[in-house]
């Protein structure tokens, strides 16, 4: 997988794929605590005690927006769900490696992403590669004035 479409499917379940994993507690437990009739398995109780008082409440507004949701949403967050299952280890450890960086970020950082990320989910395919390129283009600068910092070091040292 190149580096744009990593970055591309790292955007696309930076919330879908925590998301998805976590509304499976919360909807199983909801579900069956729903229907008396229904005993909890002895597995499903055990992951939802588990759980901080923090984390349950998360699990319950997270599962009330899932119910809220259309379903075309639904759909297209189960598809990135399923884009996210099939990354290599390595590609999921990153993609949520960068969900946790997101979630330790202020309220206020975590709307510019959304809005950036909004920005170019609207822009059309030509636009997109632009910016991209722009992207790269600044990435390959960055590279070169570190290696240059790199190589100046270097020889001060061996003065």
């Amino acid at each position: 997988m190149n580096r744009r479409s990593f970055l591309k499917c790292t955007v696309s379940v930076l919330f879908a794929g925590f998301i998805f994993t976590q509304l499976t507690l919360a909807q199983e437990f909801l579900i069956t605590t729903q229907d008396s009739s229904e005993k909890l398995s002895p597995d499903l109780l055990e992951r939802w005690k588990s759980k901080s008082s923090e984390e349950r409440e998360k699990l319950r507004k997270r599962f009330r927006e899932w119910k809220a949701m259309d379903s075309e949403k639904r759909e297209r967050m189960i598809r990135r769900a399923q884009r996210f299952a099939s990354l290599s280890s390595d590609q999921k450890e990153k993609v949520l490696r960068n969900f946790r960086r997101f979630q330790q970020l202020p309220p206020d950082k975590q709307q510019k992403i959304r809005e950036r990320f909004e920005r170019f989910r609207k822009m059309s395919p030509g636009e997109r590669e632009r910016l991209e390129k722009r992207f790269e283009h600044r990435q390959r600068v960055r590279e070169k004035r570190q290696e240059i910092k790199g190589k100046r070091r270097g020889r001060s040292v061996n003065l």
